[in-house]
């Protein structure tokens, strides 16, 4: 019989969070187990998580004692809390992901608005009735979704393109696209060099702002990353190209200025702890303008926001 069968909500909570805490000591402070407890609880007793607070001296059922259960133990193998859950929170978004897919952080969220702000000033001082965005490496699709609704509810007229490797990654941004009604994401699966490259010059409208969170961990820091990280995230989506880890910055300052399609787009992209200066010099070099050094909501330095070089194809 399962530990949690017939406890109140509030009771597997301390429980749960207990467990995770002292039994198998997975998580670093008490803080972060009771995080995790009321996600997997509100998971477990499909209950909305805003409501949760209602409910603590609800029952736990058997259903829901069997899969706080399989929550635990998978993460006793340290298998992350939202692939176990199927989905992770994002901004006001709640957005479906599993193994082979990025989990969406809660630093990226400086990112998105980073990006949203930039979008939103290129249509004030351009005046343009509807705007394109191209996003690189979308895993949930979480930046380009969460841009586009809110465009939507500004009464902007917004389309956008999102170019990810990974199949996986792929088919959960049309999933949470289409789980979240959208119709103006166009999904492409492929190499976005040689999909930019091969849609030629003509084919493709221009964008106006590209945003990113490009692999950016040198190969050799790997290893120092979290066993939920390290053994179980796509290290495709984590490891930068390069001894530097700043590989993909090179190629998005050598290449989008030389292509139709992104020659007029500002851009936006996250990056790691300690390499906001480098970052800053690739682009710089290549004929952008800083726009904006952004923190992340541990006061590092997260993103980092370009204009478009003034005379381009």
């Amino acid at each position: 019989m399962s530990r949690f069968a017939n406890l109140t909500i509030a009771q597997a909570m301390r429980l749960f969070e207990q467990a995770l805490y002292s039994e198998l000591a997975v998580v670093q402070d008490i803080g972060e187990a009771r995080a995790e407890s009321r996600l997997a609880l509100a998971w477990a007793m499909d209950i909305e998580f805003e409501r949760l607070a209602l409910t603590m001296q609800h029952r736990v059922d058997a259903r829901g004692a069997e899969r706080l259960e399989g929550v635990l133990a998978g993460r006793a193998r340290r298998e992350p809390l939202q692939y176990l859950l199927g989905e992770a929170g994002f901004m006001d978004l709640v957005l479906s992901v599993g193994p082979g897919v990025l989990i969406p952080r809660a630093d990226t969220e400086v990112v998105a608005q980073c990006a949203l702000d930039s979008i939103a000033s290129k249509i004030t001082i351009k005046s343009l009735a509807s705007v394109r965005i191209l996003e690189i490496g979308p895993g949930t699709g979480a930046i380009c979704i969460f841009i586009l609704r809110r465009l939507a509810n500004l009464g902007i007229t917004a389309s956008a393109t999102a170019i990810d490797i990974s199949p996986q990654a792929v088919d959960a941004t049309r999933k949470n696209a289409l789980r979240l009604g959208l119709q103006n994401l166009e999904v492409i699966e492929g190499d976005y060099l040689e999909v930019l490259s091969r849609a030629g010059n003509k084919d493709l409208e221009s964008f106006d702002l590209i945003v990113s969170n490009p692999p950016y961990i040198p190969s050799t820091d790997i290893e120092g990353l979290a066993p939920e990280v390290r053994e179980h995230e796509p290290h495709l989506a984590l490891c930068g190209s390069g001894s530097d880890g700043l590989g993909f910055y090179r190629d998005f300052a050598s290449f989008f200025p030389r292509c139709r399609a992104t020659a007029h787009a500002d851009i936006v992209v996250e990056h790691g702890d300690g390499q906001s200066k480098d970052i800053e010099q690739i682009f710089v070099a290549a004929g952008y303008g800083l726009r904006e050094r952004v923190s992340d909501l541990g006061q590092r330095l997260r993103a980092l926001s370009f204009e478009a070089p003034e005379k381009n194809i």
